[in-house]
């Protein structure tokens, strides 16, 4: 994170907290994101097919239908 521009530089501070602690507030987060954020009852990239044209297919990969991998 260090070589990324500011703020997110700074977010490299934080690793002088102990790994238990961090683990701790990210247990916490975790627990609680949907009761803070919502949850959708779809994904949104299934819906927008513009979204869903940036993800590359399965059957794409396997069939072949790339030819720059």
């Amino acid at each position: 994170m260090s070589y990324l521009p500011l703020p997110y530089s700074a977010l490299s501070t934080l690793l002088i907290v102990p790994t238990p602690i961090r683990d701790a507030v990210y247990d916490y987060v975790a627990k609680h994101r949907y009761g803070w954020f919502g949850k959708a009852d779809e994904c949104l990239v299934l819906k927008e097919k513009e979204l869903l044209e940036r993800f590359i297919d399965r059957d794409e990969i396997i069939g072949g239908g790339r030819s720059d991998l």
